[in-house]
């Protein structure tokens, strides 16, 4: 590949900010549009963004909005970029938005930042103020990345791996547990080894967050098994190979980087230094500060980037506690960890700042499997909560930690527990996005007894929570569901919520998915020709590569080979 120095890695420093804005939710009655809303719009943007006499513009493709061409905001004074776009002025709908960075060259990156709406239902002013989140170097050109695992380390019985999977930021990975785990393929002849190549894009942020997932007992398990351990890469844009070896460390108990060729593995200090004026300085400035035993350095480092960057559901002070408990854990300091999570709960002046110690305290026993000790302090957390002031669910997140504990364990009352937990926690806590974690880890935990009155309700859950985008494909996974395990009597109900399912989606991977279920539906049915016609239209639509179009061709495959051999059985009688 062409080799690009470091001082050509370009801060992103962008000549257009576009917002783009993506309706969701409510679909305006075909000829019923109506006169729409003006919402004012101001935007910070740092001053290492944008250099002398770049501008900021907003656009939208919506119903009755101005701004699908774009609209200009006008710079008022220093950071502060003012304007205003129009919505539609139906109070029940509500929509998303993301920041888009247009270089000079015409070429646009998205913000490293998802899960930006606007409720025009909630009564709240027609205001949108906002921060911009500069992202810091990128790739100049698209690469690939080899990573292989070696888990032969791993010499513990409880865990028998099937199989690796790998979450993310970038490259086409996701943080959507279990509906977009990354599979590895296990290398041929070594039954502890796995392997994967990415394809990174050009404009991917030189730092790149990922952790692995494990699949025992097919169930994939999210951050206890074996232990929780995020990593970061740091690519060279002078390297010509990106490639990283990772191998389980039985000293450790963790899955650590054992050798990398054109990227550094966990180097937060180099990051930071890469970083500076970048959305994630103050992150990993904090982050190489706790590798150099520094907590007070990396406590004002990560208020920072908290002031910057606030989180919707947690205070700094949390945020910062956690990362400083899980990093000291994982890093193999269990001891220094749950001296400065006790330290932390002495402290602590109310019985919700308590009870959240505790939870941290389990945590770290669970990481080094003192169960039992786990399981204690998740109970303490439990009852220091007081559920009137417990505003960001302690007591939930407890109950979640000490379902977690018991899903270790191989008692099967005690998992029988946790199944318990999981259904209060997924229907008591107070944040949506966490909710529908809980039902995604009870669907997953049940996902051996398909037929459970417990998985059956999880999927259900599902399909009302999250983003359109997220409740769209929880509807399609509830039609895969019903297709497998409906009744006999039940057939033409799940023909008719496929039909119905059908006209209401818009994204074409997910209309895929749904066909080759209809066509599934029609092969169990002995209706081939009907099956064989929805099939080649997902095999043969053009610009698009899915697990659909793949198992639509697969099928085609399957399909022609049973015809071929019907035909010679017929000639042989």
């Amino acid at each position: 590949m062409k080799t690009t120095s470091n001082s050509n890695i370009r801060i992103m420093k962008s000549s257009i900010v576009i917002l783009m804005i993506a309706m969701s939710t409510t679909v305006l009655a075909q000829g019923n549009e109506q006169q729409g809303n003006t919402i004012s719009i101001e935007l910070t943007v740092p001053e290492y963004v944008l250099q002398d006499g770049e501008t900021v513009a907003i656009r939208g493709e919506f119903p009755g909005g101005t701004a699908s061409k774009g609209v200009a905001l006008e710079k008022t004074e220093g950071e502060r970029w003012t304007g205003s776009i129009t919505a539609p002025s139906n109070r029940g709908q509500s929509f998303e938005y993301e920041y888009i960075i247009l270089r000079t060259d015409g070429s646009t990156y998205i913000e490293w930042y998802d899960g930006r709406s606007f409720d025009l239902s909630s009564g709240q002013p027609l205001e949108i103020n906002d921060f911009f989140r500069g992202l810091g170097p990128v790739l100049e050109e698209p690469v690939q990345l080899s990573i292989t695992v070696d888990l032969s380390g791993l010499d513990n019985p409880e865990y028998q791996i099937q199989n690796v999977g790998l979450m993310g930021s970038h490259g086409g990975l996701s943080w959507e547990f279990p509906g977009r785990i990354h599979e590895l393929e296990n290398i041929q002849g070594e039954s502890s080894s796995w392997t994967t190549t990415l394809e990174l894009p050009m404009g991917t942020p030189i730092d790149f967050p990922m952790k692995f997932t494990w699949k025992v007992d097919d169930i994939w398990n999210w951050e206890f098994l074996p232990h929780y351990q995020l990593h970061l890469l740091l690519f060279d844009s002078e390297a010509n190979e990106y490639k990283v070896d990772f191998a389980f460390d039985s000293q450790g108990y963790q899955l650590k980087p054992s050798q990398a060729e054109g990227l550094d593995a966990n180097n937060y200090a180099k990051a930071a230094e890469l970083f500076k004026g970048g959305r994630n300085y103050h992150y990993h400035l904090a982050m190489s500060l706790l590798d150099r035993d520094d907590p007070a350095g990396a406590q004002l480092a990560f208020d920072q980037y908290h002031e910057y960057f606030p989180e919707e559901s947690e205070t700094t002070y949390e945020h910062f506690n956690t990362a400083k408990i899980q990093h000291l854990a994982v890093n193999g300091m269990h001891n220094r960890a749950l001296e400065m999570v006790e330290k932390d709960f002495n402290d602590a002046d109310s019985g919700i700042r308590k009870s959240y110690h505790r939870y941290l305290k389990g945590w770290v026993f669970m990481a080094i499997d003192s169960l039992k000790a786990s399981r204690e302090a998740m109970k303490k957390a439990i009852i220091l909560a007081d559920d009137e002031k417990d505003e960001y669910s302690k007591k939930q997140y407890a109950r979640f930690g000490l379902a977690m504990g018991y899903l270790k364990e191989t008692d099967p009352s005690l998992k029988e527990q946790a199944k318990e937990l999981l259904v209060e926690f997924s229907t008591k806590h107070s944040n949506e996005k966490i909710r529908r974690q809980g039902w995604k880890q009870l669907a997953a935990v049940t996902s051996n007894t398909p037929v459970d009155t417990l998985h059956k309700r999880a999927l259900q859950e599902l399909r009302e929570l999250g983003s359109p985008r997220q409740k769209a494909k929880a509807k399609v996974r509830w039609a895969q569901y019903r297709l497998e395990y409906a009744s006999p009597d039940e057939a033409d109900s799940v023909w008719t919520e496929f039909i119905e399912l059908e006209e209401k989606l818009t994204d074409l991977d997910l209309l895929d998915e749904l066909q080759v279920l209809k066509a599934e539906y029609l092969l169990q049915r002995q209706r081939a020709e009907e099956a064989r016609g929805l099939l080649e239209k997902v095999a043969g639509a053009e610009g698009r590569q899915n697990a659909a179009k793949h198992k639509a061709r697969y099928l085609l495959q399957r399909q022609a080979k049973e015809q071929h051999e019907k035909i010679k059985e017929e000639e042989k009688q």
